[in-house]
């Protein structure tokens, strides 16, 4: 994927990009390109940044322009709705439990149908 951060300013900075996580600096900082004279700009996630969740921030010649969170799956970003889901999913969102049966797996608003034959196939739908 390509230009998954986007950062809005004013037109005509160099705007420079730096990864966190948590409170340390995660790879060099770089470059967001401006889309025309917008004040849009568009950066790349670097190659092989593994999966885990990001502070991206994107600062300016005056300083810092803004910052946000990304969650990244080693090649996109992930949506934080579905990250949140499939966390719940997994049993492991505190005061969320979920109730697993031979023919269900559930917890909150998500519920899944377990069908097949239980040995050689089972296949998990979302109802």
């Amino acid at each position: 994927m390509a230009n998954e951060i986007i950062i809005s300013s004013i037109t005509g900075q160099a705007v420079t990009v730096q990864m966190y996580v948590g409170s340390a600096v995660y790879g060099s900082s770089f470059s967001a390109t401006e889309i025309g004279s917008t004040g849009e700009y568009l950066a790349s996630v670097p190659p092989n940044t593994p999966y885990g969740l990001y502070l991206v921030v994107a600062s300016g010649a005056n300083g810092k322009i803004n910052s946000g969170s990304l969650y990244w799956d080693g090649a996109k970003e992930i949506n934080p709705f579905f990250y949140d889901e499939l966390y719940r999913l997994q049993g492991l969102k505190l005061g969320q439990p979920m109730t697993v049966t031979p023919s269900s797996r559930t917890v909150g608003s998500i519920s899944l149908a377990i069908t097949g034959n239980g040995v050689s196939e089972s296949v998990v739908t979302r109802q």
